[in-house]
Parts: C-alpha cells; sequence; structure tokens
C-alpha cells in the first residue's frame, strides 16, 4: 500500500522489518510476538498515505504547521488503519508506538522507557537506522552506515532503549559478513540473500502459508534460482530463516 504514493517508504519498510526479525530472534519472544514486530514494521508507515512526498523529506523548520501535523499524526493514523483489521490489533499498537523515545522526548504520547512496548522500542531502532542509510538522491542530507551506527550509540539511553541498541549492533555487526555465508546460528534474511549451502532452520511456505521447502533444507543453486523466478508469481514469505552450517 505505502508504495502506491511513495516507493522509498514501501522499500524501507521492508528493510525495517528485515532488521527488526534479525534482532527479534534475539530476545526470548513467542512466533506471535515476533509476527506482530515483523508486521509492525513492514506497516509502520502507513500513516504516512497522503502526505506529499515532498514534505518527507523538507527540513522540519521549512514545514508548515499543517504538513508538520500531519506528520506528527501518523502512527495514530496507521494505527487506527491497522485497527480496522482485528488480526492486526497487536501490531496496530505497536505502530502508534514507534516514534516514543527512551528519554521520554517522542511522539505522540512522549512516553518514555518501559512504559513503551518492546515491539515498538526494537523498531524505532531499525527505523533510525534505516531511514538515515537509504536516503532518496534529492535528500539534503546522506549518512553512512557507519554514521548512522555512531548516531544510534550516542542515543543510547536518550532515544533508544540501551538494551535495543546493543542487540542491534550486536546483530547487524555479526551479519556484516552475510555475502560471505558468515552467519550465527540463525539469521533472518530475504529472499535475494540466500546463498548454496545455507541451511532452513525453519519451514519456507509461500505468501499463502503452502509450504514450499521444509525445515532442514540445504539449499542448492537450482533451488534458489526456482525460489527466484517464483518471487513474482506466487510470492515466497520473507523473511526466510536459515543457517550457514548444513550440520544445523
Amino acid at each position: 500500500m505505502v508504495t502506491v504514493f511513495n516507493p522509498e517508504l514501501g522499500g524501507h519498510g521492508r528493510r525495517v522489518a528485515l532488521l527488526a526479525d534479525a534482532v527479534a530472534l534475539r530476545l526470548d519472544l513467542t512466533v506471535n510476538v515476533r509476527n506482530a514486530i515483523h508486521h509492525a514494521a513492514l506497516f509502520h508507515d502507513i500513516g504516512m498515505l497522503g502526505i506529499a512526498r515532498k514534505s518527507l523529506f523538507t527540513p522540519w523548520e521549512h514545514l508548515s504547521e499543517t504538513e508538520r501535523n500531519l506528520i506528527l499524526g501518523h502512527p495514530d493514523i496507521g494505527k487506527e488503519l491497522l485497527k480496522s483489521m482485528p488480526w492486526y490489533e497487536e501490531t496496530a499498537a505497536i505502530v502508534a508506538a514507534h516514534h516514543e523515545h527512551w528519554d521520554g522526548s517522542g511522539f505522540p504520547l512522549h512516553l518514555g522507557k518501559e512504559s513503551i512496548p518492546l515491539e515498538a522500542r526494537i523498531i524505532t531502532v531499525c527505523d533510525a537506522f534505516d531511514e538515515m542509510t537509504h536516503k532518496p538522491q534529492d535528500a539534503t542530507q546522506h549518512f553512512s552506515k557507519e554514521e548512522a551506527l555512531a548516531h544510534i550509540k550516542k542515543q543510547r539511553g536518550g532515544f533508544f532503549d540501551p538494551r535495543i541498541v546493543d542487540l542491534f549492533i550486536n546483530t547487524y555487526l555479526s551479519q556484516a559478513g552475510l555475502e560471505n555465508s558468515s552467519l550465527p546460528s540463525e539469521v533472518a534474511i530475504s529472499l535475494s540473500q540466500l546463498r548454496s549451502g545455507m541451511c532452513l532452520t525453519q519451514d519456507l511456505c509461500n505468501s499463502l502459508g503452502k509450504p514450499l521447502l521444509t525445515k532442514g533444507t540445504i539449499l542448492q543453486e537450482a533451488v534458489i534460482l526456482r525460489l527466484l523466478a517464483m518471487r513474482d508469481q506466487f510470492g515466497v514469505a520473507e523473511p526466510i530463516f536459515v543457517t550457514a552450517d548444513p550440520r544445523m
């Protein structure tokens, strides 16, 4: 839905979901909670629907009061949109809080510390990192991954939950060698990141929930190419959970 009016936000949601999935795997969370985090990450900016693209990349001080209010209201708008679908009730509550800050300086309710849902605290960090590292070409500022990580570290205990910052940084660094298949025991990755020799740690399904490959399958190049070809036709469900160690 977000991609209809702003392709940048659509890609942003998918990337934030992958980051949040990887962090959530390191916590003792149920599958249902992890699914809620994934969906909230995908749709966290759905409340931006209808806001002019130029407003999203204009410096705050140059925005009109109306434009500022629309942006400040997008967590609540997103919550209301998702609440209309009962299966997204938990997701809606997470989306409503994804701009709250650990120190209480966020919006819309100025929640702080543990009063912010854990799921939202995870998305807040992942959102900030991806937003900084994927600025559109016409944005006034661009940041390297190193600069984004430095910002997140600086705001540890400020904007961001210290524990989530530590988990995010450790997760990010452990996946920095992903292209070389240097993976921890289980990671959540996208279809395009699959490599020959990786082993599925969970069943791989299509978008309708139909199993395509079972847990324990060691991926071969021909299988990966087949999955890539099916991406548009059947919609392989992402993220995909794998390990690089075929023995696991």
